[in-house]
C-alpha cells in the first residue's frame, strides 16, 4: 500500500465543470469556483495528497509558484497531466516543453511552426 492510500491516488482539479465527468470513471474531482489564498492553499493539499493530477491549464499556471516551492521538497512529488479548459483555444504547454527540452540537450532548439 503506498502512502497515499489504497485508490490509485487521482485527481482532475479545475474551473470547468466538465472535470465533475471525471468521476464517473473514478477518479476524485476538485472544482474551483475561484481561487484566493484560502481557496489555493486547499487545492494544493488536495494536489499533494494525490499519485496524479489532471489539471486544467489555466489553474496550474496560477498555482505553479506555489507547485513548484512544494514540489521541489518532496521525494516522489505527483505526476501532472496538464490539460486545457474547454474554453482555451490554444496552449503554451507546447513552449513549455520547447524550453525543457532545449534546458536539457544544452542548447536553444529551433522551433519551426
Amino acid at each position: 500500500m503506498s502512502r497515499r492510500g489504497a485508490n490509485l491516488g487521482i485527481i482532475a482539479v479545475g474551473k470547468s465543470s466538465t472535470i465533475e465527468s471525471l468521476k464517473s470513471l473514478g477518479i476524485d474531482t476538485c472544482t474551483v469556483k475561484s481561487l484566493d489564498e484560502e481557496t489555493s492553499l486547499k487545492v494544493c493539499e488536495k494536489i499533494f495528497s494525490a499519485n496524479v493530477v489532471i489539471i486544467e491549464e489555466d489553474l496550474y499556471n496560477s498555482l505553479k509558484p506555489k507547485i513548484s516551492v512544494i514540489a521541489s521538497g518532496m521525494k516522489n512529488p505527483p505526476i501532472f497531466i496538464i490539460v486545457p479548459g474547454p474554453e482555451a483555444k490554444e496552449t503554451s504547454r507546447l513552449k513549455d516543453l520547447y524550453a525543457v527540452l532545449s534546458k536539457a540537450v544544452g542548447v536553444k532548439l529551433r522551433w519551426v511552426k
